[in-house]
């Protein structure tokens, strides 16, 4: 009895052919940048970089953490600026302190989700993330927004500025989602 019962289950494995499962899957990736520019941190110094898109091109990707109220980039890093208000330019430091603050305010525009799949399994597939501006939270830079300013050599240096209309909108893809066989 129990061979026939093997033998049914294997014939009806065989009819209907073999099942295609897959695996939600994610990656996580902290980019930080807006349109094609990105945030790099290159030896502690901040720089907004063009992003390189020619074949075979070594792109040097800097993976930040995003957590109000900081800004951290893998290397330790965080994302300053002066607060006692001699200087607007940001910058990163391994610490706060001495006149600095890594201390941000986020003034949130949108979120970014994955796209459900077609189909019965219905799965994530893209980035996850949100679009934001960045507010000094604390010294007499208090509510100034992050911009990115210039261009020349395919950087622009990023500072404080009081409009919220010269501000940059960055955005950041937290995590990836796709479907691995």
């Amino acid at each position: 009895m129990l061979k026939h019962i093997g033998f049914a289950a294997a014939v009806a494995l065989l009819a209907a052919g073999a099942a295609g499962a897959s695996v939600q899957a994610r990656d996580k990736v902290g980019w930080l940048g807006a349109g094609d520019w990105q945030l790099r941190d290159e030896g502690g110094r901040a720089s907004f970089a063009r992003a390189p898109y020619k074949p075979g091109a070594r792109v040097r990707h800097t993976s930040w953490s995003v957590s109000n109220p900081t800004v951290k980039s893998s290397r330790g890093s965080l994302l300053c600026y002066d607060a006692s208000g001699r200087d607007p330019e940001a910058r990163l430091l391994k610490r706060a302190g001495g006149g600095d603050s890594a201390r941000w305010s986020f003034e949130a525009v949108s979120r970014i989700h994955p796209k459900l799949t077609d189909g019965e399994e219905r799965v994530k597939e893209g980035p996850a993330g949100m679009t934001f501006r960045l507010r000094a939270a604390e010294g007499p830079y208090k509510g100034w927004y992050l911009a990115a300013k210039g261009g020349e050599g395919g950087k622009r240096r990023l500072t404080l500025v009081r409009a919220r209309k010269d501000a940059t909108v960055f955005k950041y893809i937290g995590e990836y989602f796709y479907v691995r066989p």
